[in-house]
Protein backbone atom coordinates (compact mmCIF):
# COMPACT_ATOMS: atom_id res chain seq x y z
CA UNK A 1 0.00 0.00 0.00
CA UNK A 2 1.31 3.82 -0.90
CA UNK A 3 1.65 6.13 1.88
CA UNK A 4 -0.03 8.49 1.84
CA UNK A 5 2.31 11.38 0.69
CA UNK A 6 3.68 8.63 -1.70
CA UNK A 7 0.65 9.71 -3.47
CA UNK A 8 0.60 12.96 -3.00
CA UNK A 9 4.12 13.44 -4.23
CA UNK A 10 3.55 11.29 -7.64
CA UNK A 11 0.06 13.75 -8.43
CA UNK A 12 1.98 16.92 -7.94
CA UNK A 13 5.18 15.82 -10.18
CA UNK A 14 2.72 14.47 -13.00
CA UNK A 15 0.12 17.10 -12.89
CA UNK A 16 3.39 19.95 -13.26
CA UNK A 17 5.31 17.90 -15.53
CA UNK A 18 2.20 16.62 -17.95
CA UNK A 19 2.19 19.86 -19.82
CA UNK A 20 6.37 19.26 -20.58
CA UNK A 21 4.92 15.79 -21.50
CA UNK A 22 2.18 16.82 -23.96
CA UNK A 23 4.76 19.35 -25.94
CA UNK A 24 6.74 16.70 -26.31
CA UNK A 25 4.33 14.12 -27.60
CA UNK A 26 3.09 16.76 -29.71
CA UNK A 27 6.30 17.07 -31.98
CA UNK A 28 6.90 13.69 -31.34
CA UNK A 29 3.83 12.46 -32.85
CA UNK A 30 4.83 13.02 -36.48
CA UNK A 31 6.82 9.91 -36.41
CA UNK A 32 4.17 7.50 -35.97
CA UNK A 33 1.72 9.65 -38.03
CA UNK A 34 3.74 9.41 -40.80
CA UNK A 35 4.56 5.63 -40.42
CA UNK A 36 1.24 5.06 -40.87
CA UNK A 37 0.38 7.43 -43.71
CA UNK A 38 3.66 5.51 -45.82
CA UNK A 39 1.71 2.09 -44.44
CA UNK A 40 -1.58 2.34 -45.42
CA UNK A 41 -1.34 4.89 -48.25
CA UNK A 42 -4.23 7.54 -47.13
CA UNK A 43 -3.36 10.78 -45.14
CA UNK A 44 -6.19 9.91 -42.87
CA UNK A 45 -4.39 6.85 -41.15
CA UNK A 46 -1.53 9.37 -41.05
CA UNK A 47 -3.54 11.78 -38.67
CA UNK A 48 -5.16 8.83 -36.64
CA UNK A 49 -1.72 7.50 -36.14
CA UNK A 50 -0.41 10.74 -35.12
CA UNK A 51 -3.40 10.98 -32.44
CA UNK A 52 -2.61 7.55 -31.35
CA UNK A 53 1.13 8.18 -31.34
CA UNK A 54 0.66 11.41 -29.14
CA UNK A 55 -1.97 9.32 -26.80
CA UNK A 56 0.45 6.64 -26.13
CA UNK A 57 3.43 8.99 -25.69
CA UNK A 58 1.71 11.04 -23.07
CA UNK A 59 0.64 7.82 -20.81
CA UNK A 60 4.34 6.79 -21.04
CA UNK A 61 6.31 10.11 -20.39
CA UNK A 62 3.66 10.23 -17.45
CA UNK A 63 4.17 6.63 -15.81
CA UNK A 64 8.46 7.32 -16.31
CA UNK A 65 8.06 10.94 -14.85
CA UNK A 66 6.15 9.25 -11.89
CA UNK A 67 8.14 6.41 -11.10
CA UNK A 68 11.39 8.30 -11.40
CA UNK A 69 10.03 10.74 -8.74
CA UNK A 70 9.12 8.12 -6.72
CA UNK A 71 12.63 6.00 -6.97
CA UNK A 72 14.03 9.49 -6.33
CA UNK A 73 11.90 10.18 -2.59
CA UNK A 74 12.65 7.00 -1.55
CA UNK A 75 16.32 7.16 -2.00
CA UNK A 76 15.95 10.39 -0.49
CA UNK A 77 13.75 9.69 2.44
CA UNK A 78 16.09 6.53 3.14
CA UNK A 79 19.25 8.68 2.73
CA UNK A 80 17.60 10.69 5.81
CA UNK A 81 16.86 7.84 7.48
CA UNK A 82 20.05 6.65 7.72
CA UNK A 83 21.95 9.86 8.71
CA UNK A 84 19.29 10.27 11.76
Amino acid sequence: MVPNWDARIAAVAFGLLTPLSTIAAVFLAQIPGSYADLLFGHRAFGLLGAFVGMVLMIGVFGFIICVVVLFTMHKIRDASRAAS
